[in-house]
């Protein structure tokens, strides 16, 4: 039975041949990487459950890695194994199935191929005999499982999470989720806590504040938060003023987030969202404290707009923002 075309929610079947399989010459580990809030990656997932149940003089639960990663963390690492195994980055849009086969006599690795869905199936189809996997499963119970174990893998974290939903021109654009690295530069992300939830009910806060600045293939500029003298007259708020903790954080990867200062030891709440990689000539000059994990998506539509001179000309906002609480 063709399996390429088969869509979530008909009846999915994997018959092989009888054929033996060249996986019973070797050991054989599978990785399953992804996004975790693709239904796709349940679907490997359960693929590879079904392999270790009804084949379990082929494998054992430990021949099996599951990866579930958000969407920027998936990014990056298709991104990785484009230049490691020299994959089309593009026909693995949201899982990669990574197949390493060792020898057996002395547990050298003789071959590691990359699949994506369908021609993992392909694949199964190929080189395991009398393998079955059926689903009746629909779309939005595979949506359902994914969105819960993407709270499953966002509950491990230990740091800190933010949401921030974005607007443009009052027009809701998507949503970001942040780690904020607690673990690495706790006195900075404390006082960036400080502006996602004040402790005042009208303290200075990041809510309604806008982007500022869009460079292109850059970075994303914003946090300027105003406050109105006793004149009044707005102007940016310059304290607390907080040290640069440290320069563990690289700027090395999209979705990172660094303060941005006037100088040395001069953070006050002004950040930015690298929009690119390769970024590395700020490290010894920002501190960088978090990263996006999710919100992919909303970044493409924020670098979208329009800019003169580096300023957007339609008024990207944090309309929603707040502790993320799994």
């Amino acid at each position: 039975m063709s399996l390429i075309k088969n869509k979530v929610g008909t009846t999915t079947t994997i018959e092989s041949s009888k054929k033996k399989s060249d996986i019973e010459q070797t050991l054989t580990e599978v990785s399953l990487y992804g996004c975790v809030r693709h239904p796709q990656f349940i679907i490997a997932k359960e693929i590879l459950e079904s392999l270790y149940k009804t084949l379990p003089h082929l494998f054992t639960k430990s021949d099996f890695n599951l990866i579930p990663l958000c969407d920027l963390e998936y990014r990056d690492f298709r991104h990785k194994k484009k230049k490691q195994a020299n994959i089309v980055d593009n026909l693995f849009p949201s899982i990669i199935v990574q197949v390493e086969k060792k020898l057996k006599i002395n547990n050298n690795v003789e071959k590691i191929e990359h699949f994506n869905l369908p021609d993992f199936l392909i694949y199964l189809k190929k080189t395991l005999p009398n393998f079955n996997f059926e689903t009746e499963k629909s779309e939005e119970e595979y949506n359902n499982e994914a969105g819960i174990l993407f709270l499953k893998t966002l509950g491990k974290l230990e740091n800190p999470l933010v949401f921030v939903n974005i607007s443009i021109d009052n027009l809701h654009a998507g949503k970001i989720i942040i780690e904020l690295f607690r673990d690495k530069v706790p006195k900075i992300v404390d006082q960036f806590l400080s502006f996602v939830e004040p402790k005042d009910s009208n303290g200075p806060s990041y809510l309604n504040t806008s982007f500022s600045r869009l460079v292109a293939r850059g970075w994303i500029q914003g946090g300027e938060i105003m406050k109105v003298d006793e004149e009044g007259i707005e102007e940016l708020i310059c304290e607390p003023l907080v040290e640069d903790e440290n320069f563990i954080v690289k700027h090395d990867r999209r979705g990172i987030i660094s303060m941005i200062n006037q100088g040395p030891n001069s953070n006050v709440s002004a950040f930015m969202i690298l929009l690119s990689e390769g970024m590395e000539y700020f490290d010894k000059k920002y501190v960088a404290f978090g990263r996006v994990l999710e919100g992919e998506g909303t970044l493409n539509n924020i670098e979208m707009v329009e800019t003169r001179f580096e300023r957007p000309v339609k008024d990207i906002k944090i309309s929603e923002i707040g502790i993320y609480r799994v």
